[in-house]
């Protein structure tokens, strides 16, 4: 049986506040979003990491998985994740049911909204459900 490497997940709820008292919203994070999909049409993909990475580049070396394509369902922001026959893509396919994918960006939070104001997103990261910001927030 040949392994399904092509996953849809959702990355991103909008206009809600999650665990740590963030709030993204749409017209905050859209002009981040285009900005990856003119990477995506450009190069093929955005590559991901497994984990935490400690700097905002990817590395290569530790990349899981590609982002084929992003677009808006609904309020959740939506990802087609092709996850590449590396070390780490193995580990994140073996473990995928525990796993979520969330931005690795710059920015701060609007401490009067609580809001999020985006400098940059870079990509979206494959993280354990457990450390997620949005547990319980994305059905």
């Amino acid at each position: 049986m040949k392994e399904d490497r092509l996953k849809t997940v959702k990355l991103l709820r909008f206009d809600v506040m999650n665990l740590n008292n963030r709030v993204y919203t749409k017209e905050e994070v859209m002009p981040h979003i285009e900005k990856l999909k003119g990477k995506i049409n450009k190069y093929g993909v955005v590559y991901g990491e497994l984990g935490f990475p400690e700097n905002f580049d990817v590395s290569l070396s530790r990349a899981s998985h590609a982002i084929k394509d992003l677009y808006i369902e609904g309020d959740f922001l939506m990802g087609k994740i092709q996850i590449i026959k590396t070390k780490y893509g193995d580990e994140l396919l073996k473990n995928f049911d525990s796993m979520v994918f969330r931005s690795r960006g710059t920015g701060f939070k609007d401490m009067d909204s609580n809001i999020v104001r985006l400098r940059k997103i870079f990509t979206f990261d494959a993280i354990l459900e457990d450390t997620d910001a949005f547990k319980g927030l994305m059905d």
